[in-house]
């Protein structure tokens, strides 16, 4: 029983401390806070929580039945990683160069509040906060697990005690993020802000290119293979 507890505890520390670098919430902030600019105050406490709340269950899910899920539809991770990467650069390219045609007063007046709420998954959730790179990670992680059936239900536990201190961390950064932009200012939210969007575009190349070299490396085995 012991060992089943060490295990338990083990590998909750270890989603923890897998994904919290790669997803780094802290980190997130100013691009949060671009997402939401036009939002007032209460709906962007409400799309803190949504999208701690789907990101919890995207990780979870990912760790629990992603490899099957990919298996099912002939999915690799590697396409993951190329699609994924590809989408994340996307949206760093489109903060990296935001459009500045200005609003007409209709448009502007236009309520808000269910429009706002619908990116509170796409894009907020995925792929900004808890995007292909960290996906890929909770996929391989849960792929990992050693095959016993006990083990194996123990895994369960784990995996949401590691998805819901992931959870708590996305709250918490996008809860306060209105002080942490306080904090800056204006000009240092803004510098802030293109240095996220630099490095997130960056990160996409990055899932891109190693996506496309594990495909090249599969490509090479396969040729030699044949």
């Amino acid at each position: 029983m012991s060992h089943l507890w060490s295990f338990l505890i083990q590998n909750t520390l270890l989603i923890a401390a897998a994904l919290l670098p790669i997803i780094n919430p802290v980190g997130q902030v100013p691009i949060f806070l671009s997402q939401t600019k036009q939002d007032t105050a209460a709906t962007r406490n409400i799309l803190a929580r949504k999208t701690a709340i789907y990101g919890f269950f995207v990780i979870l899910v990912s760790l629990e039945i992603g490899s099957y899920v990919l298996n099912f539809f002939g999915i690799s991770i590697p396409i993951v990683k190329v699609g994924g990467g590809l989408l994340v650069t996307s949206i760093g390219w489109s903060l990296l160069n935001p459009d500045e045609t200005p609003k007409s007063a209709v448009e502007l007046n236009k309520p808000r509040y269910g429009t706002a709420l619908k990116k509170a998954f796409y894009p907020l959730t995925f792929p900004l906060t808890v995007g292909p790179g960290s996906i890929s990670i909770s996929i391989t992680l849960g792929a990992s697990v050693p095959d016993s059936r006990i083990e194996d239900l123990y895994w369960l536990p784990a995996g949401v005690a590691g998805a819901a201190i992931i959870g708590v961390c996305i709250f918490i950064s996008y809860r306060f993020a209105d002080k942490v932009s306080k904090l800056l200012g204006e000009t240092g939210t803004h510098i802030f802000l293109q240095l996220s969007a630099f490095i997130a575009l960056c990160v996409g190349l990055q899932i891109t290119w190693g996506g496309v070299l594990e495909l090249a490396h599969l490509l090479q085995k396969s040729l030699a293979a044949g």
